[in-house]
């Protein structure tokens, strides 16, 4: 079964609290300084739509989690 294409980000829409490059991580990086405590750090690479990483977070609110997207 084919998988539909992701849409486009709508570029009116503001991720700036929640969105980060690289270039925005501190160096050297430390999961602390990013989310401003030590919770133990969930990491899911892939994303995608990231309904899977969000419905974790609701989950689990305890831990920190970081979503990685290439696209």
């Amino acid at each position: 079964m084919a998988r539909r294409a992701l849409r486009r980000v709508d570029s009116s829409l503001d991720l700036s609290g929640r969105l980060r490059t690289v270039d925005d991580l501190p160096l050297p990086w430390r999961p602390e300084q990013l989310f401003s405590r030590g919770g133990p750090l969930e990491v899911e690479v892939g994303t995608g739509k990231g309904l899977f990483l969000a419905s974790s977070a609701a989950g689990m609110p305890e831990h920190d989690f970081l979503g990685i997207e290439v696209s």
